[in-house]
């Protein structure tokens, strides 16, 4: 576990023991005194420095009851449960949720005296793999020391160590993300290959990134790295392998480098439209020099040898990094007529994006976009971000995969727009969203027909009756069905978490009735940040 985890530790006091019939009250009493010194909150003071950061969440001997008589209703067949214990177990599985979702690091829950460990038996299978894996590793680390018994003993102790750990944080990851999202779980192995590939995918992405350009901050990373998460959702979905690739690169960083370049305002328009002509020459045909036999090496271009007009010149700097861009690009898929949609695509979306230029308000000369403007571009910008996301995937697609993603891209962008409602109102840019308000109106109808939009399976099923994803045999459920409610609901939950953060805009009636479908407290929600919490995990590979 990272230095910076938080426990939330549930402590149970000596004197809170619960009546059992097989032992007296005193029997378990003498029985739990001889474990108090074990118990976390004995030993925490001494340590707290080289520990944890712990918070304690005081169990009462009536809630330890309430648990006792869930146990025995659940699994002994009894009928000990009564309203008032379900309302102590909700009451400190809401404690609990707001310890997560307030919490700014990554955590773990355990009992005074019981940790995670002791809990679902964990994967032999999984752990073996991962006990080998290590293994090898600190063999070749630290080749001298595995050559002494002591030495030897000591590196397989690590390995196996780690291994029991690793298996675990990825056993509980899977546990968290289905019970918080209300979906099915999914015992195909594949899976749990999927969640440590998004880790790795997140920190190959970082890292390669950092390296091309060690000036790049923080939040354009972010932005750049969320579309990497769906593309690797969308690999699965195709049956591909997992992987990272440099056109996966190329493409997510084309978002902050035109974006820069695009939204700045202190680029004139002319030149704004010298580029969008120069980009697209770009994207459609490549330079007049390519060599299809040519790999670029991931080395920042000079700036001075691009062949620029003279309204470019000045942005050289910034243009240089957009059109490395496309030779990574060029790296994985060949300027050929087998691969044309792949650079149609990427044209396309360009041009999308140079469109969207038309739903900035202008106040000085009364411009302002007309609604069935705004729903064109964001229909147009948002199917056409994520078919060209298909295409730099699988190089080629059928008409039905063309018609989901467009439908997913939709809606991808709509929540997107969602999300920046208050730094769009800023710069007078027009939404859906930020013309209902400029019109004098709520935006529950939008967010309803957001809502409605995503969890609409009329485009999936479509996909799926021409396609052939893989399946798990023992729970007869599609591996595709999987990943696309798990985008679904975790689409839902994003609209909640910017909704809760946006109760102004919202009727009274509507932000409650929002507020009731969240998985916590909107107060609690709209402090989350959970795609950033992910990022940080995935990119520290913790999950």
């Amino acid at each position: 576990m990272n230095e910076s985890s938080t426990a939330v530790a549930v402590k149970i006091s000596s004197n809170q023991t619960t009546h059992n019939s097989g032992e007296s009250y005193d029997e378990q009493l003498l029985k739990r005194s001889k474990n108090v010194d074990f118990d976390v909150e004995a030993w925490y003071k001494i340590i707290k420095n080289e520990t944890f950061h712990t918070k304690l969440l005081p169990i009462s001997p009536s809630l330890a009851q309430a648990f006792v008589n869930f146990y025995q209703t659940r699994f002994m067949l009894k009928t000990s449960l009564t309203l008032h214990d379900v309302e102590l177990i909700q009451s400190m599985r809401h404690q609990l949720k707001e310890q997560i979702f307030n919490s700014n690091h990554t955590f773990f829950i355990r009992l005074s005296a019981r940790s995670p460990k002791d809990g679902k038996p964990l994967d032999s299978g999984k752990i073996g793999e991962f006990y080998q894996e290590k293994l090898s590793e600190l063999q070749a680390k630290y080749p001298n020391e595995y050559q002494t018994t002591k030495g030897k003993a000591n590196i397989q102790t690590i390995a196996l160590y780690y291994a029991q750990f690793h298996s675990l944080k990825c056993i509980l990851g899977a546990r968290i993300w289905h019970e918080t999202l209300n979906i099915d779980s999914l015992a195909d192995k594949s899976l749990f290959e999927f969640y440590e590939a998004l880790a790795h995918v997140t920190s190959k992405f970082v890292d390669k990134a950092e390296r091309y350009d060690s000036k790049i901050v923080y939040d354009e990373l972010f932005k750049a790295s969320r579309l990497v998460w769906w593309m690797a959702a969308f690999q699965l979905q195709l049956s591909l392998p997992l992987d990272f690739t440099d056109s996966m690169f190329g493409y997510n960083m084309l978002y902050p480098y035109t974006d820069d370049l695009v939204d700045s305002n202190d680029i004139p328009r002319e030149a704004k439209k010298d580029f969008a002509h120069a980009f697209h020459q770009r994207l459609l045909f490549g330079e007049s020099n390519y060599d299809p036999k040519s790999h670029f090496n991931g080395q920042q271009s000079n700036a001075d040898e691009l062949d620029l007009p003279p309204s470019l010149k000045p942005y050289a700097d910034r243009i240089v990094k957009i059109f490395d861009m496309v030779k990574f690009i060029e790296n994985d898929w060949t300027r050929d007529e087998e691969h044309s949609g792949v650079y149609m695509s990427l044209a396309t979306i360009h041009d999308c994006q140079m469109k969207s230029t038309l739903q900035h308000a202008r106040p000085k000369d009364g411009y302002a976009p007309k609604m069935a403007l705004i729903e064109e571009i964001s229909a147009q910008k948002g199917g056409a971000s994520i078919i060209a996301a298909g295409f730099l995937i699988e190089g080629k697609l059928t008409r039905a995969q063309m018609a989901y993603l467009e439908y997913i891209g939709f809606g991808l962008q709509l929540l997107d727009d969602l999300q920046d409602v208050e730094e769009d109102m800023k710069n007078n840019h027009r939404t859906i969203f930020t013309q209902s308000i400029a019109d004098g109106q709520t935006l529950d109808a939008p967010t309803a027909r957001l809502i409605q939009f995503l969890y609409s399976k009329e485009a999936n099923t479509k996909f799926v009756d021409s396609y052939h994803p893989i399946s798990d045999k023992k729970n007869e459920l599609e591996i595709f069905r999987y990943i696309h409610d798990s985008m679904t609901v975790f689409g839902i939950i994003l609209i909640l978490e910017a909704a809760g953060r946006l109760k102004r805009y919202y009727s009274k009636e509507f932000y409650r009735d929002l507020s009731k479908r969240a998985p916590v407290t909107f107060r609690s929600l709209k402090k989350a940040h959970i795609e950033k919490h992910m990022w940080s995990v995935f990119r520290r590979n913790w999950f």
